[in-house]
């Protein structure tokens, strides 16, 4: 029974949008391969995913809101999966399925997140990136320096798990990093060169060259898919994680807005959405998603509201599984649809979100959405079939939707934060031997655009300027499954922040403790107890001089790591 059941391959790139397709810009991005899928899958042209690319990511794996599984950013402890919590790979290898993920994972790299820890027998995933031809490879949790341009190594590892595998079913999801921006080059230059002649920005042109080697990549997957003569055997669902880095008035976050200067980045088109990348509006959550079905020749649309969160459902579905019993996931299962056998469709609603503080405010740059209408950030009301671009707020014509929609994400809401403990962040395995923490884990984001000055920038005096206190997060939560022994070093102090009256402090749950910094460059907490349990570890450094905004993401906390290994005392 196993042989007669599809392969899956699933495709997902970072930060695109519609108009970063040649099928949506009449040829104007050179995706020749994606094109030919679009022309000949179920388009799903209702399609929403998370602002952002962990949580969209979370939702891929778990079938539920990301929010609910502990992830709701990128890092500092809300990237990280629930421990436990069921993944698509789980079901599909009990189902007899081989799993396999390959370039862009994103949602926990320590134990127990790791694709190896959630389902997956078989993982190469980019751990370090410092170009497309210099980055670490973590195949199956040994770290490997990677080989040749990056979207190559990705597919080639992608293709050679599906050789490997071809004589039985096998899900492949395939994560690339086209077209999120990175440093120069972004992509091979024979990529970017046929769109020198473009009147766009320098980094929209690298942008379109990423697509085309993505695009490039996929054609050699599929011609891989027919020399195997699995092309007739394998459903492909492809689609972004998020909408497009654009420079646009909505763009607000003070990383993003460094890179589209930085890189030369504009408002390029995206079928006149509103918005982009880490935003709630149109322009970041509604992307375009193909699913080609084996045999399928034509092209069909779906119009009815769709969601990441309802891939692990309809894939389930379609693989002939079973969900496991007892199992409740967010989503809906699209199978009746991409068959065309669904002649009536309820309506339903999704809700998509961004805040990237490790306490979320419940109304920031949230939306809540059903087939005519979306609410954002509780108050403005679009009608999304005659405004997509939602351009006319309709909230003061329709008071009984607006009513309705908040009652609903108010549900949603209370829902969420009591399955994820009031947003606690999830907790990752403290290693018994050593390992490091780098300083953003202790600290909360800038919550303002601030003044941008290279690399390093200080918020100005504002409303928005955030007081000391809410400059630090709780640490990073851990499980420590036996007590032991341990020596902690607080690395690379910035002496220049501090001032007479600084102190470093340690804290490892309930207990503190407190060294004098000095003019050293690290500090010592030796033979410090860690003891069994889950709790959070965190390191600060008090009474600085100030607290400027560190490579645009953190409050610089005056130090730059802390790590730690196993004291001699341990025995």
């Amino acid at each position: 029974m196993a042989a007669s059941r599809p392969n899956i391959v699933l495709l997902v790139t970072d930060d695109q949008g519609f108009g970063d397709l040649g099928c949506y810009t009449n040829g104007k991005v050179h995706t020749p391969n994606l094109d030919e899928l679009y022309a000949t899958s179920v388009r799903m042209n209702q399609f929403y995913v998370s602002p952002l690319c962990s949580p969209t990511r979370a939702a891929i794996l778990t079938g539920c809101y990301p929010e609910r599984v502990g992830v709701w950013d990128t890092g500092r402890g809300m990237a990280n999966l629930r421990p436990g919590t069921t993944t698509l790979a789980d079901i599909l290898r009990h189902e007899g399925y081989r799993t396999g993920v390959f370039g862009k994972w994103h949602t926990g790299s320590r134990r127990p997140q790791r694709p190896s820890d959630t389902g997956f027998d078989r993982s190469a995933i980019i751990t370090r990136q410092k170009s497309i031809y210099d980055y670490t490879i973590d195949r199956d949790d040994e770290e490997h320096d990677g080989q040749g341009p990056r979207e190559e190594a990705i597919f080639d590892e992608a293709m050679r798990f599906i050789e490997e595998n071809a004589e039985r079913p096998f899900f492949a999801y395939v994560a690339s990093f086209a077209p999120h921006d990175r440093p120069l080059p972004m992509c091979p230059p024979d990529q970017k060169r046929r769109y020198r002649e473009l009147d766009e920005g320098e980094g929209d042109k690298e942008i379109y060259g990423m697509m085309s080697w993505f695009d490039e990549n996929v054609g050699r997957l599929r011609r891989k898919l027919r020399d195997l003569h699995l092309d007739e055997k394998t459903i492909i669902v492809y689609f972004p994680d998020n909408g497009p880095l654009r420079d646009t008035v909505d763009l607000v976050t003070p990383w993003e807005r460094h890179m589209v200067a930085q890189f030369d980045i504009r408002a390029r088109f995206n079928r006149g959405l509103r918005a982009g990348k880490v935003s709630a509006y149109e322009g970041g959550v509604h992307v375009p998603c193909f699913v080609h079905l084996p045999g399928q020749r034509a092209a069909r649309d779906v119009e009815e509201l769709c969601a990441h969160i309802d891939l692990l459902p309809t894939i389930v579905d379609l693989c002939g599984g079973a969900m496991p019993e007892g199992l409740t996931v967010d989503g809906t299962n699209l199978a009746p649809l991409l068959s065309g056998e669904a002649h009536e469709w309820p309506d339903r609603t999704i809700v998509s979100r961004n805040d990237r503080l490790r306490h979320p405010r419940k109304w920031y740059n949230t939306t809540i959405r059903d087939s005519r209408f979306k609410l954002c950030n509780g108050s403005e009301l679009y009608r999304l079939d005659a405004d997509p671009g939602e351009s006319d707020d309709r909230s003061g014509e329709y008071p009984d939707v607006v009513a309705e929609m908040r009652r609903k994400y108010e549900k949603w809401w209370d829902d969420i934060t009591r399955s994820n403990e009031g947003f606690t962040p999830s907790y990752v395995l403290f290693d018994e031997h050593a390992d490091t923490y780098p300083m953003v884990e202790f600290t909360e984001p800038p919550l303002s655009v601030g003044i941008e000055k290279q690399d390093t920038f200080v918020l100005p005096d504002s409303d928005e300027a955030a007081p000391t206190e809410w400059k630090y997060s709780e640490g990073v939560r851990v499980k420590v499954e036996r007590t032991g022994i341990y020596d902690f070093l607080v690395n690379g102090i910035r002496r220049e922040l501090l001032t007479n009256d600084s102190e470093c402090e340690l804290r490892i749950g309930d207990a503190r403790y407190v060294r004098e910094p000095g003019g050293a460059e690290s500090v010592e907490f030796a033979r410090i107890e860690v003891p069994r349990g889950v709790y959070f570890i965190a390191v600060r450094i008090t009474n600085l001089k100030s607290m400027p905004v560190t490579n645009l993401i953190c409050w610089d906390q005056g130090f730059r790591s802390l790590s730690y290994v196993r004291s001699a005392a341990s025995g």
